[in-house]
């Protein structure tokens, strides 16, 4: 949501954001497939010990940023050891402090980051060189890239569900994008055969141009996707590349400008040299 405010899609006036030191989650269809108790209990079993919870998101379980910084209340749960018989709450600002005061609890002096957070983001941190080494591998150059894809339906499952997609009109759902019958005669012409259904690379790869910047690495992309491609691993990876060349967290602090609405005089200088 904070990519979107920047971007002018959102508003945090009149709102209080409530987020958690998250463990991560598991894939919608891990929850809906597996046994609900049992997968709870080993979840809340291995975020006591300070461990990752297995079967959570790729995209969870090698996130460095998972401590929110810039929400009014911040929750503590990975990291902690007695998640089951107390809750703490931070207040990271005047509003979130405001709404605290209302509550019962214990107030003390404290710190987000902990020792077990950065046990856990260690692990993350392994987690993520594996996981983008294997990708490495199957991603190599334009052909690796279209073969990851090539089993695309084009159901559009990935845009639909992405908080930072924000267009009315998406390119790809207008009718400059509509093939007509004279239009699948020339490629067939011309290649000899076509691809059904038509332009599913140019999509991922427009929306990798589109929101690279901005992906926060959800991974909600690959939960709906029918055909089961790593689309959020693909673009955790493409997007990370390109956040930081500009040094950037997106989802971090709504005053952080998205680098493409600004201009630096001194900026890419490696790039130039």
């Amino acid at each position: 949501f904070v990519e979107l405010v920047k971007r002018q899609q959102g508003s945090l006036d009149n709102i209080i954001t409530i987020s958690s030191i998250c463990p991560g989650v598991y894939p919608l269809k891990t929850f809906v497939r597996e046994n609900e108790d049992k997968l709870l209990k080993d979840y809340w079993s291995a975020v006591a010990d300070g461990k990752l919870p297995e079967g959570i998101r790729d995209t969870c379980s090698c996130c460095e940023h998972f401590v929110p910084v810039g929400a009014d209340i911040v929750i503590t749960i990975a990291g902690e050891k007695h998640t089951g018989k107390e809750c703490k709450l931070f207040a990271n600002t005047e509003k979130g402090a405001e709404l605290l005061k209302e509550m019962d609890g214990e107030t003390r002096e404290s710190e987000l980051e902990t020792k077990g957070t950065e046990t856990i983001r260690q692990l993350r941190q392994k987690n993520e060189e594996k996981i983008m080494a294997d990708l490495e591998k199957k991603l190599s150059g334009l052909d690796g890239l279209v073969e990851m894809f090539s089993t695309c339906i084009g159901c559009h499952g990935c845009r639909s569900v992405c908080p930072i997609c924000y267009c009315r009109l998406c390119e790809f759902d207008s009718p400059r994008s509509e093939y007509e019958a004279e239009k699948y005669e020339t490629e067939l012409r011309k290649r000899g055969g076509v691809r059904m259904p038509p332009d599913s690379i140019a999509f991922q790869i427009g929306r990798m141009i589109h929101i690279g910047l901005s992906c926060v690495s959800c991974g909600m992309c690959s939960d709906v996707c029918p055909a089961d491609i790593p689309v959020a691993s693909i673009f955790r990876k493409t997007g990370k590349a390109v956040q930081d060349v500009f040094e950037y967290i997106p989802g971090k602090d709504v005053e952080d400008k998205i680098p493409v609405t600004t201009f630096e005089e001194e900026e890419l200088t490696s790039v130039e040299d």
